[in-house]
């Protein structure tokens, strides 16, 4: 029996050191052009990340048995390369994620949307962790993000034409003859019309 403990207790460094995180290569593509994907995991377990699209599928898996009980964490995190000023956006949703941190805020549900504005060099770093594990069992989250999108900031002219029958607005402002407004491609315009 004690040289079974000796054995056991001689393991449970090893077994600590998984807990450590190590970057590691995604798998796939992202077809986004000015941005690039690199995530990091827990040593010693199977957290993956795959990359295909527009889409980015992140897995958090625990470590299970003695010594190895701690949640499962990955982080994931997207560097705008691109010249211009731009605006990166996607939404998210998560299975069995028991935290979630998206560009150091922690966020209160695992679905949502997310964008910012962007410059060269900008990262925005995803942080998400399963629940505990136990002696026997692992319990794994999974991170799904879609529509990764890069928006580049061009001015643009948009022409809005008098109408006949009734009147609109653009921003507030009516309409009363052809209009030209310019504006950053990555604002809208709010439009109301009114029937005559």
């Amino acid at each position: 029996f004690v040289i079974a403990l000796v054995m056991i207790l001689g393991m449970l460094p090893t077994m600590a050191a998984h807990n450590h995180a190590h970057a590691a290569a995604p798998s796939g593509s992202l077809s986004v052009e000015g941005l690039s994907v690199t995530y990091e995991k827990q040593a010693g377990n199977a957290s993956s990340c795959t990359l295909s699209g527009t889409t980015i599928t992140a897995t958090a898996k625990s470590n299970s048995g003695l010594g190895g009980t701690a949640a499962g964490k990955t982080s994931v995190t997207l560097k705008y390369t691109g010249s211009a000023a731009a605006s990166i956006s996607f939404s998210y949703t998560g299975s069995g994620v028991n935290s979630l941190t998206i560009d150091g805020a922690e966020q209160n549900t695992v679905s949502g949307s997310f964008t910012k504005a962007v410059t060269n060099g900008t990262t925005i770093v995803i942080v998400f962790a399963s629940a505990k594990g136990s002696l026997m069992n692992k319990s794994e989250a999974t991170l799904t993000i879609t529509g990764v999108s890069v928006a580049t900031e061009k001015n643009i002219n948009v022409t809005f034409n008098k109408v006949d029958n009734g009147s609109y607005t653009v921003d507030g402002n009516a309409v009363s003859s052809n209009t030209t407004i310019s504006k950053k491609s990555t604002e809208t315009f709010a439009v109301e019309a009114t029937p005559a």
